[in-house]
């Protein structure tokens, strides 16, 4: 809903009753209605301050100074007191602000005026979301989306809230039943893709999200979540050139965890190099360098390449930074067995079994390396 063209259609409506209204009254017994007359002018005068004071607030609103939004807001609602629309923008004020009771109350006297405007059920629900009464935002978003079936954001706040209430197959009934005007939209199909990978139907998901980033092919979000998908799938091929354009954008230069992802991805390709290019990168940097799964990456690209310098930097620093991890040491225990000190390989190998929560990886690399000793 564009708001300030709705301020305007209402205050111009309810000026041209008033003023129709005037006329007859005028016509004959003039005298006898001149306070009447007089009360409605001011009435006419103070429905075009009001879309004035209101116009101001938005865009106060927009550049995000609240306080005055809300001092016009006010204003606005004051001098039309009949107008709805003044009350959707105090409430999104209000919930700015994080005053919830405030944004509740100037939510339902809007619904009070009038109760089938649609952005006033939907705001009143974010607030409700907001003051974690869940069920009231619920019953708030849908009354939004039945009053405006065709507007996606309702039916998906509605949808979203019950995914966050563990309620998947009732969102995913909620969104199937929706128009065609939501269903063939970008983040129609995203949500649905999300519900189905929290079900384990990663196929799905994946045809879901390609869908999504065919109608919405700038949208580097979608992007991410179909590639990451794809990771799920074991579809590296597709997941590459996805996460190869993301890094290269502004905001994926400064993403260490897609730089990290694409590396990986590199390797399940068989792309080492590549691999170890960007890991390399990574590690020059500081605000980098106390990441433990940037070194675990490091480790895998030196054990596929064979550089156990590299390997023993790897391991060395995920021990540094998370000693109590099983990892750093089981890539310390494949350094020295590969530079021939079997005793120092089964002495990180005991400390990765000592600290392996039960995981077999540590337990088996440690039996290796017994028959390995025995048989030397």
């Amino acid at each position: 809903m564009q708001l300030r063209d709705s301020f305007t259609r209402f205050v111009l409506l309810a000026t041209l009753i008033a003023a129709t209204t005037s006329l007859g009254c005028a016509s004959g017994k003039y005298g006898r209605h001149t306070n009447e007359l007089r009360q409605q002018s001011r009435e006419q005068a103070n429905r075009f301050r009001a879309a004035t004071e209101w116009d101001v607030a938005q865009q106060h609103f927009q550049t995000g100074d609240i306080k005055t939004s809300l001092e016009h807001a006010k204003n606005a609602a004051r001098l039309d007191p009949e107008n709805p629309l003044s009350r959707v923008l105090l409430t999104r004020i209000y919930i700015e602000q994080a005053d919830i009771t405030r944004a509740l109350a100037a939510s339902q006297e809007g619904l009070d005026i009038e109760p089938n405007l649609a952005d006033l059920w939907y705001y009143r629900g974010v607030a409700f979301e907001r003051g974690q009464s869940l069920d009231n935002a619920l019953q708030s978003y849908q009354n939004a989306a039945e009053l405006d079936p065709d507007n996606p954001h309702y039916a998906l706040a509605g949808a979203e809230l019950l995914i966050e209430l563990n309620r998947l197959e009732d969102a995913r009934q909620y969104l199937l039943s929706r128009s065609d005007q939501v269903r063939f939209t970008p983040a129609f199909r995203a949500t649905l893709a999300h519900i189905e990978l929290m079900e384990g139907r990663v196929p799905e998901a994946v045809a879901l999200f390609r869908e999504a980033s065919i109608l919405a092919p700038q949208d580097d979000s979608i992007r991410e979540d179909l590639a990451r998908t794809l990771i799920l799938a074991q579809r590296f091929a597709e997941a590459e050139p996805l996460l190869a354009h993301l890094c290269a954008t502004t905001n994926g230069r400064m993403r260490r965890d897609l730089q990290v992802m694409h590396a990986r991805c590199l390797l399940e390709l068989e792309r080492p190099v590549d691999a170890r290019r960007i890991a390399l990168a990574l590690t020059s940097n500081n605000a980098d360098r106390s990441d433990p799964d940037l070194w675990a990456l490091v480790a895998d690209v030196a054990i596929t390449l064979g550089d156990n310098n590299l390997l023993f930097r790897a391991a060395s620093r995920m021990i540094a930074l998370n000693p109590s991890a099983d990892d750093g040491h089981i890539a310390m225990a494949i350094y020295h067995r590969r530079t021939g000190n079997l005793d120092r390989a089964y002495a990180s190998a005991q400390n990765a079994v000592a600290r392996s929560n039960g995981d077999e990886s540590a337990s088996r690399l440690l039996e290796l390396l017994r028959r390995e000793r025995e048989g030397s």
